[in-house]
């Protein structure tokens, strides 16, 4: 499936709900002009919500929420909610959510936490994650809609490391549902990311130099200069040369994934190496360049080195 033949709105902007069931406004999407809504919902009641966005060019990202969802199949009922979501204009769902941590899985050991190891290392686990993701991916193309490979924490430490994980799925996917994947590949495959920057973006003085940040009082956000494409900004391979998202340096043992385009790259690149296959669109479904102005989180978005399918969204509280 070619990029430009994915549905949605050529606009990156994005917001994502407060959560499940809480009253929609469609004013904080269609006033600002985001281009994508992403809906962590309870079921369908969201439906008409999703409806009313596509209408003004808003494309809908639905998932569906269940509390620690581990690596538990999707119920039934998904589907059927899936459908009614197609119908009214969204494509595009997520299973998983950041399965890469320990918190996202039943706490059922004694004591508190999962029983099982949360690991990438874990095989036993990241079979059980990758059989059940493909059977629901499946059933989402058959539905028409496009599913998403799941997102990631991004993070650099052992157990959890963003790239170390994206790998073992892929290499599972590989030597066992290979015909499947390359199909779930062709017919509307994509990668959600969280790409929570912290101060991992800067802009350059004027006139440069490209590895020096100006300080934040100089800032200016319609000025030139600005650099997101961390880890692989002037000012980070300055300070750490030869850095990548899979690491390769001393100071980066599991990779570093901690920039706006960085998990995303990672996964076109192991696409790429595992299946000769790619790019496919990445949607940062949760995180993005923001700040704080009272109880109220506002975004924006940058396109630096993104594929023309990216955008970027966050949460926004009421």
């Amino acid at each position: 499936m070619n990029l430009r033949d994915y549905k949605w709105f050529r606009n990156p902007r994005g917001l994502h709900n407060i959560g499940v069931f809480h009253p929609f406004r469609p004013e904080r999407y269609i006033r600002p002009q985001m281009g994508w809504a992403k809906f962590v919902v309870g079921g369908n009641e969201y439906v008409n919500a999703a409806g009313q966005l596509a209408n003004s060019h808003c494309m809908a990202i639905i998932r569906t929420f269940r509390e620690r969802m581990g690596a538990l199949r999707a119920p039934s009922v998904w589907y059927e909610n899936y459908r009614e979501y197609i119908n009214n204009g969204s494509y595009w769902f997520e299973f998983y959510n950041e399965p890469n941590l320990e918190g996202e899985w039943p706490q059922d050991a004694p004591g508190g936490g999962p029983s099982i190891y949360v690991s990438w290392d874990n095989g036993g686990l990241i079979e059980t994650l990758m059989d059940n993701w493909i059977e629901w991916a499946q059933e989402v193309i058959e539905l028409g809609g496009y599913p998403a490979f799941p997102a990631m924490a991004d993070s650099a430490e052992h157990r959890h490391a963003t790239v170390y994980w994206l790998d073992a799925c892929l290499r599972y996917l590989r030597d066992n549902h290979n015909g499947t994947f390359r199909r779930v590949i062709a017919n509307g495959l994509w990668c959600a990311t969280h790409p929570y920057l912290a101060n991992h973006f800067y802009q350059e003085p004027a006139g440069g130099p490209p590895q020096v940040a100006r300080p934040y009082y100089q800032q200016r956000a319609s000025g030139a200069g600005w650099h997101f494409e961390y880890p692989y900004d002037p000012l980070q391979q300055y300070n750490d040369p030869g850095r990548t998202v899979f690491g390769g340096t001393d100071l980066t043992p599991f990779g570093d994934p901690n920039g706006l385009i960085a998990s995303g790259q990672a996964f076109q690149e192991l696409l790429k190496k595992h299946f000769d296959a790619g790019p496919v669109p990445v949607v940062g479904t949760e995180g993005g360049v923001w700040r704080r102005s009272g109880t109220s989180r506002i975004i924006t978005t940058s396109r630096a080195r993104c594929p023309p399918s990216t955008g970027w969204s966050k949460r926004t509280r009421s």
